[in-house]
């Protein structure tokens, strides 16, 4: 249905505007295969990332959106060619500019599906099934109230865990 699908996660805690158009766009050129040889100037990786997505069909989930993103600086170009751009966020301001064409509220997860992607997350680690740090996983994942972002980092933390000590 695409021709490329590139998933970035935006979030990056503390940074400012350029650190997150930088690593967006390291990101981008490296999934493109693009060589990106003695140039660190902003404006021509995103040209070079522009005319590169210039002739595709593209889909760019981004993850956990804080603020505006001026895609045009990053080199994602707008087209009617059926490619598309999915914004995840938690935060309502994110969604209220002029670049979502339509907002769609999500409900957090239900316990059965919290504990299912806990799992999953998780990839048949034989660790949930220990009578001690099973129900201790459950009740974690529980404490997560149906978050995906967060049970996804704490299920990834328990996969350290060989005790139930913390």
């Amino acid at each position: 249905m695409f021709d490329i699908v590139i998933w970035l996660t935006v979030s990056k805690e503390g940074s400012k505007e350029n650190q997150t158009r930088e690593h967006l766009q390291q990101a981008i050129a490296q999934r493109l295969k693009l060589t990106m040889v003695a140039t660190s100037d902003a404006g021509e990786i995103a040209q070079r990332i522009f005319t590169e997505l210039e002739g595709m069909k593209y889909l760019f989930p981004l993850d956990d959106v804080k603020e505006y993103l001026n895609l045009n600086e990053i080199g994602i170009p707008f087209r009617n060619n059926g490619s598309n751009i999915i914004l995840t966020t938690r935060l309502h301001h994110v969604c209220n500019n002029k670049m979502v064409d339509k907002a769609i509220k999500l409900e957090y997860l239900s316990r059965d599906e919290s504990w299912k992607m806990f799992q999953d997350v998780l990839r048949g680690k034989k660790l949930i099934k220990d009578e001690r740090i099973g129900p201790l996983a459950y009740r974690v994942c529980i404490k997560c109230s149906g978050l995906p972002l967060l049970i996804e980092k704490v299920a990834n933390t328990f996969k350290l865990k060989t005790t139930e000590s913390i």
